[in-house]
């Protein structure tokens, strides 16, 4: 079969990697579907015992001190990250524990449905436009769920009322057209594919996609969501989102910049990749997505080696954790990248490859992602609910002192 045609199968059938005829290897596909729902099942266990052994009293306490007090809020600390050496490190958006377990919830969703397509052949065999539904479901209910909390101020969710929240929503609007695009591609549903089989409409709506993106990064930096109301000597309103539990994470601007960089690169080459039918190098753009765990990694050793008390554990094992976590993550990437080098045609980058049989499939390729989503899960449950720049380190302190 020469390489015309293998390019033909994979556009215009189901994907699905190899014949997958065996019934054994069928079923131990199954069972690792099966063995995926154990994942939310043990977060369920350790919430309830965590729950039912009251382990979060001391947050309580916290969390009464800085009402009753009126302990001030410091709103990312302003005079020190608006030092020109420091804006890159400056927090620029916020992550939500609600937009951090929608990420999962679709991360876990996505893996099941590539076991599926991986492992499984026939008439109605699941396929990549599945996928892609997916993620226009999850970036349409982030756009509903902002549109209907408008109410809220920029210290509870990170959306400001007025001009920032009509462009921040806009955008993602235009990130689910954009989305949107991709599915009409991958269906042609307007019969543009030319007899080659390419449709530079994919490319269209990846590219949009990453613009979006790339404003939703942009926008905090021109008007930041995260200011103290003036004339206010205690607002309570800005410790909302601290005593909700919303908070989880945030990113600076640094993080915006290699986060972007690193996702625009990818998913723009291997959208013209498959726009223009170059199977060759479908493989290729993996390696712009090591740009994360990579800079992640770095950015907690760093971390973990420079702080004054990095020898205690309570300070030191969060940084452990988040490398090891980054560490999972480059090999999920690394893994994935030699498993589509095993698809044939593909050769770009490919020192070697994992085989598309059932065991490869669910213990080298989607086993380390099962670990990373847990290991995260796991962390959404440990996290700490005070951030440093939005309630002032001396707060936390006395309330330590107290305990």
């Amino acid at each position: 079969m020469n390489e015309t045609n293998v390019i033909r199968v994979e556009w215009n059938g189901a994907w699905s990697y190899r014949p997958a005829d065996e019934v054994n290897e069928i079923n131990n596909a199954f069972w690792f579907q099966l063995l995926f729902f154990s994942g939310p099942l043990c977060l369920w266990v350790v919430v309830c015992i965590r729950s039912a052994t009251g382990r979060e009293r001391r947050e309580e306490r916290i969390t009464s001190y800085l009402m009753d007090t009126g302990c001030h809020a410091a709103a990312y600390q302003a005079k020190y990250f608006r030092k020109s050496s420091m804006w890159l490190f400056r927090p620029n958006i916020i992550l939500t524990r609600t937009t951090a377990s929608l990420v999962i919830a679709i991360a876990s969703i996505e893996l099941f449905l590539f076991n599926a397509i991986a492992n499984y052949l026939g008439e109605g065999s699941v396929n990549a436009f599945a996928s892609l539904v997916i993620i226009l479901q999850g970036v349409l209910f982030h756009f509903y769920t902002t549109a209907h909390k408008y109410r809220k101020n920029s210290d509870s969710d990170g959306t400001a009322r007025g001009t920032g929240f009509m462009l921040l929503n806009s955008l993602v609007f235009c990130m689910a057209v954009g989305i949107f695009l991709c599915i009409l591609a991958y269906l042609d549903a307007f019969s543009w594919k030319d007899k080659d089989k390419k449709s530079v409409l994919f490319l269209v709506g990846v590219i949009l996609c990453n613009i979006s993106l790339l404003g939703t990064f942009t926008v905090p930096l021109v008007a930041p969501p995260y200011t103290k109301p003036k004339n206010s000597k205690n607002s309570k309103t800005t410790l909302s989102l601290v005593l909700s539990g919303e908070y989880y994470t945030s990113l600076s601007v640094l993080d915006c910049i290699i986060v972007w960089i690193s996702l625009a690169i990818f998913s723009s080459l291997e959208a013209y990749f498959i726009s223009f039918v170059q199977t060759k190098h479908y493989a290729f753009p993996f390696v712009f997505l090591q740009m994360i765990p990579i800079y992640g990694f770095i950015t907690n050793l760093l971390s973990c080696v420079t702080r004054p008390d990095r020898f205690e554990t309570s300070t030191s094992l969060p940084h452990v954790y988040n490398m090891a976590i980054f560490s999972i993550f480059s090999v999920c990437i690394t893994n994935f990248m030699l498993h589509v080098c095993a698809i044939p045609g593909v050769s770009t980058t490919c020192a070697t490859r994992i085989l598309h049989t059932a065991i490869n499939t669910n213990v080298f390729v989607c086993g380390p992602v099962v670990l990373l989503i847990a290991m995260i899960s796991l962390g959404l449950v440990n996290s700490t609910f005070a951030p440093n720049f939005i309630v002032d380190r001396s707060c936390i302190d006395d309330v330590k002192n107290r305990d």
